[in-house]
């Protein structure tokens, strides 16, 4: 990565990547887990729910982007290590934003605290898995997209 390279301008497919898929895996478990009785619930269900999984994006595209920002500042790392300090930092910054929500439902609503083994074990891994899929996947991607590229020795 040059001096004058960020973070932002090196992986800004990671959040191109990971919003819309957060806005659609948030849409099918809406649909999944409500359901909806008549066809006419359906894209609301869909949107209402795929805008909460933008929640669940947001904080893992900043995690993701903070530990591949601390990777390039530290240490020179092989793709395969910035791969994988992308997916923790997704993973991370979900498991951040389920505990803020998990802590503002049990205010909110007495007696609807999940419990935090319960968000740890359970909720983290169900949602975090994906983030991380997504956070380290558009890295090798992008990085892949940025090799040099060896010329084609056939002749016109």
């Amino acid at each position: 990565m040059s001096a004058r390279e960020t973070v932002w301008r090196r992986y800004w497919p990671l959040a191109l990547i990971a919003l819309p898929e957060g806005f659609v895996l948030g849409g099918l478990y809406g649909l999944v887990t409500v359901g909806v009785a008549s066809p006419a619930q359906l894209w609301p269900t869909f949107a209402g729910f795929g805008l909460g999984g933008l929640l669940f994006t947001v904080p893992a595209v900043m995690g993701s982007a903070l530990a591949l920002w601390l990777g390039d500042r530290g240490l020179r790392h092989t793709l395969r290590a910035r791969a994988l300090l992308s997916a923790l930092g997704a993973v991370f910054g979900v498991a951040v934003m389920v505990l803020i929500l998990d802590v503002v439902t049990s205010l909110q609503v007495v007696g609807q605290d999940f419990g935090l083994r319960s968000v740890l074990i359970v909720v983290v891994p169900l949602v975090g898995l994906p983030a991380a899929l997504v956070a380290a996947g558009s890295v090798v991607a992008w990085e892949w997209r940025l090799r040099p590229r060896k010329r084609s020795s056939t002749t016109v």
